[in-house]
């Protein structure tokens, strides 16, 4: 069988339709938290269709992220690094998770942004995504409180 690998998603990548569309052999595992990093919207899109920043996580010793994890087959990978833009706007990095039920799991891949901006607005709908994964994973109280207070475009 091909090697898969896990990948930590936080932002747009929640969507598991479109995550599925964009990756074939994607299967989701479930919920996850980062810790010692931050979920921070450093990256103006060039695309259309968010007209906002994007996400991106950010080391902070004291905070975490919460996302939902994929296991990806090296094809998958490939087709992710095009998506984000990798090694050109995102890098792909290696991140210790924690599962829901607190097991670890190690050697996850996420992507964080290597030219980051200060902040940028993400649109309501980018931002929707996130807030639509953290209710139906049943995220934490406090992470779905925390995004709720994130500036957006319109």
């Amino acid at each position: 069988m091909p090697s898969r690998q896990l990948y930590f998603s936080y932002g747009a990548n929640m969507d598991i339709e479109k995550m599925n569309s964009r990756c074939p052999e994607a299967r989701f595992v479930g919920s996850a938290r980062l810790p010692g990093y931050r979920l921070a919207f450093t990256l103006e899109s060039e695309y259309w269709i968010w007209k906002g920043g994007v996400g991106d996580i950010v080391k902070d010793p004291k905070s975490e992220v919460w996302g939902l994890v994929y296991e990806l087959s090296e094809s998958d990978l490939i087709l992710l690094d095009k998506y984000e833009e990798a090694p050109k706007v995102y890098r792909r990095i290696s991140v210790g998770i924690e599962a829901l039920e607190g097991r670890i799991l190690s050697n996850a891949w996420a992507y964080e942004v290597i030219d980051k901006k200060e902040f940028v607005a993400p649109s309501s709908a980018y931002l929707d995504i996130i807030r639509t994964a953290a209710e139906k994973h049943r995220f934490p109280e406090a992470y779905k409180v925390f995004l709720n207070t994130i500036p957006t475009r319109g």
